[in-house]
């Protein structure tokens, strides 16, 4: 796709009154291209669902889309995963998370997130009170994974699964998590092991 074909897109999304839903995984919109697209969800008053994972997008990319999440009432579903995130970028989409009345699905999957990133991201949580499931599946979570959950759960009364697996997931962080899901009563863990 590139700039060029996001642009001619992201126009025409902009006043969009009937896609509901949009798939472009693996559509390479390219750096800027997730700007454009923030620039229309702000705009955009029909789109419920959308998949920008595998996009090519970067932390300015991802960032104009947080703009974007503040101000947009009416998108449910958001994929940004294997993607370039950075703590910048995770921060603005944390700054979002707390001001978004809408947002109930967010996948972060295949992003590496380190606990400073986690840490923004749970946190920011504690004041979402729509988000019902995240996605990490295939993080690369660098250390502290159990401890940032165990925050998140006391913190969030919304968030009802947490989707995790891939290289911070051994079986003794399941066992932790478990224990975890089992006291509190409402949050379920989903795992992909590979």
């Amino acid at each position: 796709m590139g700039n060029e074909g996001a642009e001619v897109f992201t126009n025409a999304l902009s006043t969009n009154k009937t896609i509901v839903s949009l798939h472009l995984h693996g559509s390479n919109i390219g750096y800027a291209g997730g700007a454009l697209f923030g620039r229309a969800l702000k705009n955009n008053k029909a789109l419920k669902s959308l998949n920008l994972n595998k996009t090519n997008m970067g932390t300015g990319d991802i960032i104009a889309i947080s703009e974007a999440l503040e101000v947009n009432r009416t998108l449910t579903e958001l994929d940004l995963g294997s993607n370039d995130i950075t703590l910048k970028s995770i921060k603005a989409l944390s700054k979002a998370l707390q001001l978004n009345t809408a947002l109930s699905v967010l996948s972060l999957s295949q992003m590496h997130i380190g606990i400073e990133e986690a840490d923004a991201l749970f946190s920011a949580l504690e004041f979402n009170t729509v988000l019902k499931e995240l996605r990490l599946y295939r993080a690369y979570f660098c250390g502290g994974l159990v401890e940032a959950v165990q925050k998140l759960v006391k913190a969030n009364r919304t968030l009802r699964l947490l989707e995790l697996g891939g290289y911070a997931v051994t079986s003794k962080t399941v066992l932790e998590l478990e224990e975890i899901g089992k006291a509190n009563g409402r949050l379920k863990f989903e795992y992909r092991l590979f």
